[in-house]
């Protein structure tokens, strides 16, 4: 199960459940709440999704957040996601590895390892990798099934 102790009138516990590097705290009586979850990049599995080029590291999935949905998408050189907007999540975009372009109401921003950019729900964007490449996308609030995709 997991190892537990005491700080005032919390129990914290140390649980397998979710991976050993879940802690959290439980009142005796009320509720539970998670103090951290970790997790590498690499330990969470790739998910091709149809319709969709880049394939996805659900990290958001595995993690739980409450206020942001994090995930990390891999692109191949050329692959582009599909253009869209958000009906409530503002985006920030972090480069992890490789470079894009990204499009942005029709303008054009160069984007590499290191760089990270915020993008507004209202938005129309679409990023396409130069090279192979992973970025790690948060939105905020969590709200699933947010995206709007552009059709013309």
């Amino acid at each position: 199960m997991g190892t537990h102790d005491t700080i005032g009138e919390y129990l914290i516990v140390r649980t397998a459940r979710l991976s050993d590097r879940t802690t959290r705290f439980f009142h005796p009586v009320r509720r539970v709440r998670t103090v951290y979850t970790h997790r590498t990049i690499e330990e969470v599995e790739p998910r091709e999704i149809e319709g969709i080029e880049p394939r996805l590291r659900a990290i958001g999935y595995e993690l739980r957040p409450e206020e942001t949905r994090p995930s990390v998408w891999e692109y191949r050189e050329g692959e582009s996601n599909n253009r869209h907007r958000q009906g409530q999540q503002e985006e920030l975009y972090l480069v992890l590895s490789g470079r894009f372009e990204m499009e942005i109401e029709g303008e054009t921003v160069d984007l590499a390892a290191g760089d990270v950019i915020v993008v507004p729900p209202e938005s129309w964007r679409q990023l396409t990798a130069c090279e192979d490449s992973r970025v790690l996308v948060v939105g905020a609030p969590n709200v699933a099934d947010d995206g709007i995709v552009y059709e013309e």
